[in-house]
């Protein structure tokens, strides 16, 4: 893709987050309380896929719920969106304008990301985007969603999903304060995204409240929302391109 490709999709204006869902998250964010310990749940419970909105659990933690429609997309669209974006800051700000700033990845795993796609892999990447008020340089470890404590990973992706969950973090992993799962479920459209983010996760209890507060989970939500919905809108279009 050119320059000029890179401008069009940069150029689209970005969703807004409706007003229901603002709605919902200022007045009624309640959801169901799932420990990390518990994600797999998020994968068999339809019960729970629907959810939008945040609560504090009783380890003072926030758990982050966002549910988004992406038509006319695919698992093999997600798999390879997650390795093509991290290879260019250009790339990943199409992703957000505004919010990404720029992304780079772990070293090590330069071969990965500069052969051809394959498959998608273990991997570490340093994105830095806004949330809300607060810029930050991230660190997210990419996992096996077994090793994420997904049993279900197999079920999934017999049916035609994906699984894509991680550690995030800031000073390149060394402090790990959210646990992150996307669950990208097909529909009739294309995928349903569930997502889910365990805030202050891998943080002592006394700092916790650092980044598991309410102003983030709210901030978290929107930010999910926002980014995913627009990833929808132009990810079909981009993967079809760069592709060929």
């Amino acid at each position: 893709m050119s320059a000029a490709d890179y401008g069009k999709f940069l150029n689209r204006p970005v969703p807004e987050l409706p007003e229901n869902i603002l709605n919902k998250l200022k007045n009624n964010p309640n959801i169901s309380k799932i420990a990390f310990a518990d994600a797999n749940q998020i994968i068999h419970d339809e019960n729970l896929q629907n959810e939008i909105g945040f609560a504090e659990l009783n380890n003072k933690e926030y758990l982050v719920a966002m549910s988004t429609e992406l038509p006319n997309t695919d698992s093999k669209m997600i798999d390879w969106w997650f390795w093509w974006q991290a290879q260019e800051s250009e790339r990943y700000q199409l992703w957000f304008p505004g919010e990404h700033k720029s992304i780079s990845y772990k070293k090590s795993q330069r071969a990965y990301f500069s052969n051809k796609y394959q498959a998608f892999l273990e991997n570490t990447q340093y994105p830095v985007e806004r949330v809300g008020k607060i810029t930050v340089e991230l660190s997210i470890r990419f996992v096996d969603p077994v090793r994420f404590g997904i049993k279900d990973k197999e079920k999934v992706l017999k049916h035609n999903g994906t699984i894509i969950c991680g550690y995030v973090g800031i000073l390149k992993g060394i402090i790990q304060h959210t646990k992150m799962l996307h669950y990208f479920k097909p529909n009739k459209k294309g995928l349903i995204l569930i997502s889910r983010f365990w805030l202050g996760n891998g943080l002592p209890r006394v700092i916790r409240g650092i980044a598991a507060n309410k102003d983030q989970a709210f901030a978290m939500a929107k930010h999910c929302w926002i980014e995913y919905t627009r990833l929808g809108q132009i990810l079909p279009e981009i993967y079809h391109q760069a592709k060929t």
